[in-house]
């Protein structure tokens, strides 16, 4: 796990925590203190959750490729370069789209 991964986790487990206690303590007034401590923890746990999907899961894997692929990649590259095969440019670094 990488330790922007892990940082990530960390603060939406902690907004995590804040959304469970908000929650409780919001509760607790009109139901009791045992209502407020199951709820709180149910939000916990769902707004953890939900943190970390949404804000951490895939955030530095989502347009990365795999290693290997990564590797065949560059060597293609590299194959194309040395043969002195190279990459049109398009027609919009050109110009000559008119």
């Amino acid at each position: 796990m990488s330790g922007f991964e892990a940082g990530c986790r960390i603060r939406a487990w902690t907004w995590g925590a804040i959304t469970g206690l908000g929650t409780g303590l919001l509760v607790q007034p009109a139901h009791g203190p045992g209502a407020a401590l199951f709820l709180g923890l149910i939000a916990f746990l769902l707004a953890g959750a939900v943190f970390v999907w949404g804000f951490c899961d895939g955030l530095d894997r989502r347009f990365a490729l795999p290693p290997a692929a990564l590797e065949r990649a560059r060597a293609a590259a590299e194959k194309r370069t040395a043969d002195g095969e190279g990459i049109a440019p398009s027609a919009a670094a050109t110009g000559k789209d008119r």
